[in-house]
Order: structure tokens, then C-alpha cells, then sequence
């Protein structure tokens, strides 16, 4: 029989287990754990949070980004580089992430453009329903959404919420009437930010009255020169009217016309007659483009 002295076997044992042991092929006992730190650059927040943590060796682990208000997602950096919000890390090492958020542009809304109707346009609606849609075109420099208000002078038509930049927003506007003079605009807001359109103008549909003027007495009279007066009293659902003064000698058959006044309110005109001839009589009128003129009337010259 062969015997082994028992400190050969030993030392025997110590050379082939050591090495073993330190190459991790054997099981201690002990579980491998990693360590996952997590920092945050700018306003926002990670699920796990910010911080260290421990993991099991090959755990999975979901990491997610959420940027505060105003602020936005720029990326990862750090043991993972990449732009996605939610991302998966196996914990086979420590590891190192930064989640990195960056503040939005603030920017401004621009004001609304291509209304409808179109502006100065006549003869909307009908003789059943005078209500009317209101719609603009809305952008945002950095193309957030927006609220749209639309106002007639100073009173609130509508809102429209939440309108996405470089669409439409609309309003419905109702009891307008027939024959009727209405003028509106709207307003694009984004949080303190406020952007106002022109003022556009439209006639409902409806039966028109004629413009009327008046003449007044001619004043500042000399020699050669006089000064004449009207007024216009009605100009009917029309935007612009054009108004001037017909003349003449009295006895003469020709009138003559002056310079026509283009008007876009109710209210008086005038106009300076020079050259005239002294001690002589003359006579005019007011009178209006398409409309009704006023009575004949007269003066002399000195």
C-alpha cells in the first residue's frame, strides 16, 4: 500500500485549491453587488433619484428622465451617452450617469394673420342666421401652443385654448344682425407673453341704405376765394365713401367738381375755392359717389 505523508498531501491541496479560490471558481457565499450613482445637471428629476444605489450583479435596471416645467431633456452622459427620457442598464460593473436638462426657450407668440372673413369683406351671413366664424392663423416663435382671444373694440367674443402653433383657431360669433358694420381682432397669448392683430372689418348681409350728405353755408368769403361745407351724414354699410363739392356761376349750366375726399366716419368736410371771380354770384353743393347729394345752395363774392 502507498502512503502519502500528510503534509504532501496538504501542500498538494494548497496548490491546487488557491488558485481556484482567487479565480472566483469557487463559491464563497458572498453575493457581488454594484454601485450606481446618479447626478442631475439642471431643473429636473430621475426615477431611480439622484444619488447612489446599490445593485445584485446582472440586475436590470430602468432609469427615467423628467425635466421640470420649462426645461427639456439634453441627455445622457457618463457610462451611458444617448437623448432617450426612459433608459435599461445591466449592473455587470459600478457605473456613473448624469442626467443633463436644459432651459427652454422662452420665445414669444407672433400676432394672428389671414382672417376670416377677410378683412373689409361684405355681405356675410344671410338673411336667416347673421352669425359668423372668426379664424386666424397663430404661430410662436418657438412653436409652443397658444390661447387665442378675439374681441369686438374692447369686449371678449371667445377664446380659443390650447391652439398648436401654425394652425387655426376660431371662434363662433353670434346676434350680429342684417346690414350690419362690425370690426374685431384677436390676441395671442403664451403665459405673460401678448400679441395683438390688426383690426379687420366686415358687413353682414342685408338691405343697404343709400349715403346721404348735407350742404352747409359757404364762410370766409373775399373776393376771389370761399370756403364750402357738408357733412356726411350717412354712409350707409360701407367702409370708405368719397365725398366733393359740385360749382358753378349762377345761370351757368356746367358744374364743376373740386378734389374728391376719401371718408371713413360720419361728420363734416370741406373745401377751398380760390380764382373766383369778385362781385360774382355762385352756387353749389355736397355731394357724394354713389349716393344722395344735399340741396343747392349759394353765395357771392365781394
Amino acid at each position: 500500500m502507498v502512503r502519502y505523508d500528510k503534509t504532501i498531501v496538504l501542500v498538494m491541496l494548497g496548490i491546487v485549491v488557491l488558485p481556484l479560490l482567487l479565480a472566483g471558481c469557487l463559491d464563497t457565499g458572498e453575493e457581488v453587488e454594484h454601485v450606481l450613482i446618479i447626478s442631475v445637471e439642471g431643473e429636473g428629476t430621475t426615477l431611480p433619484e439622484e444619488g447612489k444605489h446599490t445593485y445584485e450583479d446582472g440586475a436590470v435596471v430602468d432609469i427615467t428622465a423628467n425635466p421640470d416645467e420649462g426645461w427639456y431633456f439634453a441627455g445622457w452622459t457618463g457610462d451611458h451617452i444617448g437623448a432617450e427620457e426612459v433608459i435599461t442598464m445591466t449592473m455587470d460593473d459600478d457605473k456613473v450617469l448624469t442626467a443633463n436638462f436644459a432651459e427652454k426657450e422662452i420665445g414669444s407668440p407672433l400676432p394672428p394673420t389671414d382672417p376670416e372673413p377677410k378683412d373689409r369683406s361684405a355681405g356675410v351671413g344671410d338673411d336667416y342666421d347673421w352669425t359668423v366664424e372668426l379664424s386666424v392663423l397663430v404661430e410662436h416663435e418657438t412653436g409652443d401652443s397658444m390661447d387665442v382671444e378675439f374681441y369686438s373694440v374692447d369686449q371678449l367674443i371667445g377664446t380659443d385654448t390650447d391652439v398648436e402653433s401654425g394652425t387655426r383657431a376660431s371662434v363662433t360669433w353670434s346676434g350680429l344682425g342684417p346690414a350690419g358694420k362690425f370690426s374685431w381682432y384677436a390676441v395671442a397669448i403664451h403665459g405673460e407673453e401678448r400679441a395683438r392683430s390688426e383690426t379687420w372689418r366686415f358687413l353682414t348681409w342685408g338691405e343697404l341704405e343709400e349715403p346721404m350728405v348735407t350742404t352747409h353755408e359757404a364762410d370766409d368769403i373775399s373776393e376771389t376765394s370761399a370756403t364750402l361745407h357738408g357733412t356726411l351724414d350717412c354712409m350707409s354699410t360701407t367702409f370708405e365713401v368719397h365725398v366733393y363739392f359740385r360749382w358753378r356761376k349762377v345761370g351757368e349750366d356746367t358744374w364743376k367738381e373740386t378734389t374728391k375726399q376719401s371718408m371713413e366716419h360720419e361728420g363734416g368736410f370741406q373745401y377751398r375755392l380760390t380764382d373766383l371771380v369778385p362781385g360774382t354770384d355762385y352756387e353749389f353743393k355736397a355731394t357724394i359717389v354713389y349716393g344722395m347729394p344735399g340741396e343747392v345752395m349759394d353765395f357771392a363774392t365781394s
